[in-house]
Formats: C-alpha cells, structure tokens, sequence
C-alpha cells in the first residue's frame, strides 16, 4: 500500500500499514452536520497529526488547575482520502492510539465508532461504508473533552497520537493478536511460547498454515515453529506454538536485547498476513528479602513518575519528543519509571524495550467514574479497558509490574467499599487471568488500617492498609517510613515506594528527609525493596498550586528539558560514575504552600553566581565523592569529607563575591570530579544548540533547539528576562516554544518566548520533503543566530 496526499494504493494480500497522520483539517467548536461528507470544511485549519488543540489556547484561571488552566471543548478533525484498488476480500481499519476524551469516528457519514476512555489505543474498521476504488472518502471525527474533572492533570485534547491506515487479508492476526511469554528460561536454551490468535472473515473455512520464525537481536533466525490448522467462517482460532531458542541473550536494563517473532499466516493460495512481535527474553521475581530480581540479579529501581504531556507540545505524542526525556532520565541515572496514572503512547514502552528502561504500566488513577467523564459507570467499562490494556503492553520486555490504581481513596479509607479490599481483589485477579506472567499492584494513599490518615494521630502506630494484603507487590506513596516495621512483622510482603517526594522539607510524611534539608528518600537503599519513583521527576501540566502557575513544578527536571539545581542530587544518588554539582542557596526567601494535601517548603535555589553584593548565600555541592575542596576566585576554604548523615550533599554559607566558585571532588584523595559557577557580565548575543545534528523527513521528527542569552565569554546570563522571536524557514515548521517557567503566561504555541533564567527553547517539526531547516532566533539588544539542520529521507 502506497500513499499520497488524497490516496492509498492496495496492493497484495499481505498487510499494510501507513501513517494516517497528514492531511486532516480541524475545527474547534462543534458545527452540525460536519459528520456529513458533504460538509463544506474548507475554512477549517490544516493540521498534521498528533495534535492538541488544549495547549495552544491562553491560560485561563476560571478554567481550574486540574488541566492546568487549560481550555477544554469540543472539536472536530476531518480528512479526505481514496482508495486507488478494490478491496474486495480485504479488510481496512483506521487505528488510533489515543483521542481525548470522548470520541465518535464516522466516514462517508456512517457512524462506525464511539470512545470514552481518551488513553487507550483502538481500532475502527471502515471496510463497509468505503466508496468504490477511485472515489473520495471522508473520515469525520468529533471529540468532546469538555467534561472538567476527567482526570488531575493535564489531558489534552484532540488526536494526541499516532494514526494508522491499516489493511489485512480477511485472513489475518488481529490487532494485538499475538502473546509472547517465556515459561522456561536456561543457560543453554529458552522455551518461547507464542500464542496468536487467527481471524478468518470469509465466508468459508479455511485451513491455515501458520509459520513463527524468532529473529535473535542481530536478525537472523533463530527457530521457526509451524502448525496447521482450520479456522471456521467468521471466526477466530488461536495456535500455540512452543519453540526453544538457543543461547538466549537476556533483556536487561544493561543489556536490552530484542528478539522477534515474525509470524506468516498462509492458506493454499499463499501468504495472507505478516505480523510482527518484538519481545524480550528475560525473568522478572519479587522476593520479599531481595526486592526485584531480574534473571535472577537483584536490580534497585531508581525510578521517576511521569505524566503524559512533553511541555510546550502539550499530550501531542511524538516519538522524539518522548524519547529525549527518556535520554535525560538515563543521564541522571534513572533505570526505572512508572506511567502515572494512565495508558502512554505505545512509542514510549518502544523505547523502553529498547533503552533497557524499567516499566510500571498503570490503568488508572481512582476507580471512579472519571476516565468516562461521568459517561458510563466505571463498574461497566473497567473490564474491557483493562483487557484492551493489557493485550496492547503484554509483549513488551520492560513491562515489569502491573498497576491498576493510585490512591483510590474513595475505597481506600471508606468502610463501605471494604477498605478497597473488593475492588481491587476484582482487578487482580481479573489481570492475573488475562495476564499470569507478571504481579499486580496499586498505589496507596498515605493512610493506614481502617483508613486512618497521615494527619491522625493514631497514624504512625497503625497496621498496615487493608489493601496492602490482596496486592502481589505493595505499592505506597510516601509511607517509606512504615518499611522495616512492615517487613518485620509481615515477612511475606514486598514493597516499592511509587511515589517519593522531591522536595525539601520537614513534612511528616517524608520521615526519611532529615529535619527537612535534604531532599527525602536519597540514600534510599533498604535491600528488601524493590525500589522508589520519584514524584513528579519531570514538571508537568496541570496540579498546579495555584495560579498562575499552570502546573507542578518540583520535578528535577523543567519542563523545557533543562537540569534544575537537585538534579545534581539525584545523579549524584543514582548515577555510579563520580558526581560533584554545585546549588546555591539564597536564605533570603522561604515559602510554605499546600499541595494535594501535603505541606511543601521550598527555599530559592539557583545555578548561577549572579547575587547581590553583601548577600549570605548557602552553596551548596551535591556528590558521591569522599570530599569537597570549595574555592572562590581560586582561593581554598577548605576540604570537607562527605560523611553519610550529609545524605550527599555538604555546604557552606558565605558573603558572595563576584567572579567563580568552584567545587572539586575527590575520592581517595584524587580529583574525580569538577564543577564550577562563573559570574555573568551583561548579555550581549544569543546562543542555539540543538539536541540532533539532522532531522528525518518524515513530517514527525523534531530538533530541541535550545536558547541561551550570554555575555561576551559565553556565560548564561540568569537574570536576563528577554523576548526571543524566532523565524523557521525551509523543511520544517515551529512546533512550540519554552522556558521551563510554568508561571508564564505567553503561549507554548507561539513565534517568540521569553527567556527564564538567561534560557528558552524552540522545537523544529520536521517536514516531509529533503532540504535543511534553518532556525534563526533575534531579540532587542542582543546580537541574533541562526542554525541549519539538514532534513533527510528516512533511509
């Protein structure tokens, strides 16, 4: 199958399947009768696919910080298209792999198809209300995400992700149709077990010759199993097949190997459908005295919480934009990360497998009615939603627990729905017959036996949550505290902490964080564990604590991709390569808010040496080195040796003066590590770095083109507040800018953007045609730049 603007090219039997993203027009608002084919669209906005209308609207504060003070509604997406070959005896579906919220799919004015839960991935088939070969289709698509209260952050709205064209044989694998597991795994071989579901659409039976040939991580074949079978008309018939591959390579995060199982479903006239399935070979083990085991080596998760949106994209998933913030992650050390509190786009588990990141999928935030927006009782949709869940993440290495909830306090602390204890014990054992390979949890509210709250005074001599005993893996948020007293008493349990805070402070639920000085759980290292996920690690949309900040902001990383002071903490703890980074304090502001019930305080804390001369700041160097020597203008204050109850991190205060301080890192005496602050002089020009060297052209990719204002010697300037506009000419187009400042107001989608602490960024939309792209960023007073990055056919 072959694709141009307005058509698609059938073309054997096999299966075909293309981007359906490009040539779609929106409208926001909902006109009638845009369902009809012959509805004039013409005025409405050409738009390339994944899209979010939400973020490109003003922030408004009436609208709440749930969504971030984010604009909801209705709109509506329509594209034309033909099909170039009769598709007599084959089968045409359209698959998405999210809408937000609530969707109905109509083409040529049929109506096919109706969606309430915006995160799952699902497939219309449209055979039927297609015209005859050469004539024009229309696809019409409303979505309605004006229902507040869907979900605690930030959603979206529109077609966020990807969308497929995809065409099969009548005799073909459905969609997700295969399940690959691995019973038996040895030295010498590994059993391999595929099970694949054979849909037959035809009028007649069929006798099937299904061939499952596994690809190791280099592409050559492993072993290839075959079985006949027939399939009734109009019906499905799943094979098992049981092959042993030799000398496996385990996936593991150091080593995340691949294989494939490339399935061939024939009949006696030849080859009907390939389907591919990549899979890793690998053990995953709970011990209630070692934590997590990964074939059977201990492995500490060192894990962030994530949201779904990517900043100034909003919840428009692409590919790249995801994978960089996996990159960031892994630079900090990060090995793990937990999908709050949703279903992500099916790229992000890609690169997992890929990138040997740890997976925790998880289903849902509460067990309400809120994923439906109030549509339909979650009683009657969770069951199909989690199975559609769990046949989309099964086959994928890094998925290492299950998760179906976080803090349902509504059943947590209530007598009436028994703890939590009915519910979840519905949800477990429903997974587990779905899918037996791997453990199920869900994350628990700060509350104890009989829900007894963190603000109890009863609270820290209490028994542990009902529901901690009807879960395979015991998932708290900020209850570490309870650990070894649970672990003593009840043996048999396993326990992560899915949230940790990232914060400083002295609030009793983070009895871990030292009188409120040191960033909680770091040096978190009970051998029982399975590990912690750091909430919040990346700032994201909507939870705000108030206006008119849009959203949370007390992640290690803003939401522009840029470092902020306590990553060098969290590298420092997570990374094994020596860490020394400097944080410098100012005692001059403090600030207590309240946040999801939790009390947060929080002291300025910058990386730069710009202060006020006469100033007292607090510097501050985070390591995993045995000392620290500070310098200020090359003159010595002395050596300090790091010992454990500094958790990581050693300062001095002192009077500021202008010019640099620098903090070395020794480990046995010898420098292992350098990091060093330099006073900025007055900005003069604009620097542009770019986080790719070249760009694929396939309208999808995107360059990260980072802005920095400096002065003369190439410093950031931290205090400079100027307004970058920014021109984009040639093959690819602005796809939204940053700061990395959720507190401003200017919009993501945008030509220009202020900078916040001498920084901005600019992403670059590849487009779909070779040539180079060239950025050039200008701003009053400052010398301009430019860059040019060449745009390449996928190879």
């Amino acid at each position: 199958m072959s694709f141009t603007k307005r058509g698609v090219r059938v073309s054997g039997n096999t299966r075909c399947r293309e981007r359906f993203n490009f040539g779609w027009r929106f409208c926001p608002g909902d006109p009638a009768d845009a369902h009809e084919p012959g509805f004039d669209d013409a005025d409405w906005r050409p738009i390339d696919l994944p899209h979010d209308w939400s973020i490109e609207g003003q922030a408004d504060e009436s609208i709440g910080p749930a969504n971030g003070f984010r604009p909801r509604g209705v709109g509506w997406y329509r594209r034309r298209f033909q099909v170039l070959r009769s598709v007599d005896g084959r089968r045409v579906c359209v698959e998405f792999e999210g809408v937000y919220m609530a969707s109905d799919v109509w083409v040529n004015g049929r109506h096919l198809s109706r969606r309430l839960n915006g995160y799952l991935d699902y497939e219309v088939e449209i055979t039927g209300a297609l015209r005859p070969a050469g004539e024009e289709n229309v696809i019409a698509v409303r979505v309605d995400n004006s229902i507040p209260g869907t979900s605690r952050w930030y959603t979206g709205g529109g077609i966020y992700r990807h969308v497929w064209l995809v065409q099969t044989a009548d005799l073909h694998v459905p969609r997700c149709g295969t399940y690959v597991t691995t019973p038996v795994i040895r030295p010498e071989a590994a059993i391999v077990r595929v099970q694949t579901r054979v849909r037959n659409d035809s009028e007649h039976e069929r006798l099937v010759t299904l061939l499952t040939t596994i690809t190791d991580p280099a592409g050559a074949a492993a072993v290839t199993g075959r079985a006949v079978f027939p399939v009734e008309p109009r019906s499905d018939y799943t094979a098992s097949q049981e092959m042993e591959v030799p000398s496996p390579r385990l996936w593991a995060p150091d080593d995340p190997a691949l294989y494939t199982a490339v399935t061939i479903v024939a009949d006696e006239s030849g080859e009907q459908d390939r389907y591919h399935t990549t899979f890793g070979v690998r053990e995953f083990r709970f011990d209630p005295d070692q934590g997590l085991l990964v074939n059977g080596t201990k492995v500490f998760c060192k894990g962030f919480n994530i949201h779904h949106d990517t900043g100034c994209l909003g919840t428009a998933a692409f590919d790249r934009a995801i994978e960089r913030r996996l990159e960031i992650m892994k630079e900090l050390g990060c090995n793990a990360v937990r999908l709050s509190h949703n279903p992500h786009a099916t790229s992000l588990l890609d690169l997992c497998d890929r990138m040997g990141i740890l997976v925790i999928s998880e289903a849902y935030d509460k067990w309400t009615d809120q994923f439906n927006g109030g549509m339909a009782p979650f009683s009657e949709t969770w069951r199909s939603d989690v199975a559609d869940w769990l046949a989309r993440d099964r086959n994928h290495a890094s998925v290492f627990l299950w998760s179906v909830g976080n803090e349902p306090t509504v059943h947590q602390l209530s007598a009436e729905h028994g703890y939590g204890v009915p519910q979840l014990t519905e949800l477990v054992d429903y997974v587990h017959a779905q899918e037996p390979t791997r453990k199920v949890t869900a994350a628990l509210y700060p509350a104890r036996r009989h829900g007894i709250r963190y603000d109890d005074p009863a609270y820290r001599t209490a028994e542990p949550s009902e529901m901690m005993f009807a879960m395979d893996v015991v998932s708290v948020n900020y209850m570490e505290s309870f650990f070894d007293r649970d672990h003593a008493r009840y043996p048999q349990l396993v326990f992560v902490l899915s949230e940790a805070t990232t914060h400083w402070s002295g609030n009793p639920l983070e009895a871990d964080s030292g009188g409120g000085r040191a960033l909680a759980s770091f040096r978190f290292d009970h051998a029982y564990t399975v590990g912690l996920f750091y909430w919040g690690g990346i700032d994201y949309i909507g939870e705000s604590e108030g206006w008119p900040s849009q959203g949370w902001v007390r992640g290690f990383v803003d939401t522009s991709g840029g470092y902020k002071p306590s990553a060098w903490l969290l590298k420092a703890s997570f990374s094994d390569e020596p860490v020394v980074g400097l944080a410098i304090t100012s005692l001059s502001r403090e600030e207590t808010v309240v946040w999801n019930d939790v009390e947060l305080v929080s002291s300025e804390i910058a990386r730069h040496w710009n202060w006020e001369n006469g100033s007292t700041v607090e510097v501050t160097a985070f390591t995993n080195c045995e000392s620290v020597e500070f310098l200020v203008n090359g003159h010595s204050l002395g050596e300090r040796v790091v010992r454990d109850e500094d958790r990581l991190a050693v300062s001095q205060r002192l009077m500021w003066e202008p010019g640099a301080i620098t903090a070395i890192a020794r480990t046995g005496g010898v420098e292992v590590a350098r990091d060093e602050l330099t006073t900025a002089a007055l900005a003069c020009r604009i620097e542009l770095r770019s986080d790719v060297q070249a760009l694929n052209a396939d309208g999808l990719d995107l360059a990260h083109v980072t802005v920095l204002v400096v002065d003369d010697k190439g410093t950031v300037v931290p205090d400079a507040r100027h307004t970058i506009t920014f021109e984009v000419a040639g093959q690819g187009t602005n796809a939204g800018v940053d700061n990395g400042d959720l507190g401003c107001g200017e919009l993501w989608q945008s030509e220009s953007r202020s900078v916040c602490r001498g920084r901005a960024l600019v992403v670059v939309r590849s487009g779909q045609e070779p040539g180079t792209v060239t950025i050039r960023a200008t701003a009053a007073g400052l010398s301009p730049a430019a860059i040019s990055i060449p745009v390449s056919s996928v190879g």
